[in-house]
């Protein structure tokens, strides 16, 4: 959640990004319903938070590869357990989050 909250507030306003993350919640209640939807279906429901053309891709392959490296859980806790640099570069080795949104994140 935190991640992808993140994601949409790149280059956008608090407010703009709050409501662009609930309407995605709205629209897919559930991050195997985000991985499966049409992408343009997540554009259009995050499109109130600006750039949905380029978060809605960005999003989708996020949420497929914290799917795939979680088996399916979308459970990032264990990045806890990680020293605070580790965690970041887990985060990083996913494609489009940047030391920002890592550190963010």
């Amino acid at each position: 959640t935190e991640l992808v909250l993140t994601i949409l507030s790149q280059n956008t306003r608090d407010t703009n990004s709050g409501r662009a993350f609930m309407r995605l919640m709205e629209r897919f209640p559930g991050w195997d319903l985000v991985r499966d939807a049409p992408m343009d279906e997540i554009e259009a429901a995050i499109q109130v938070g600006g750039l949905a053309h380029t978060k809605a891709p960005r999003i989708k392959a996020v949420v497929e590869e914290v799917g795939r490296r979680t088996g399916g859980t979308y459970d990032l806790i264990f990045l806890a357990g990680m020293s605070l640099e580790e965690s970041k570069a887990w985060l990083r080795s996913l494609g489009g989050v940047g030391p920002k949104t890592a550190a963010a994140s």
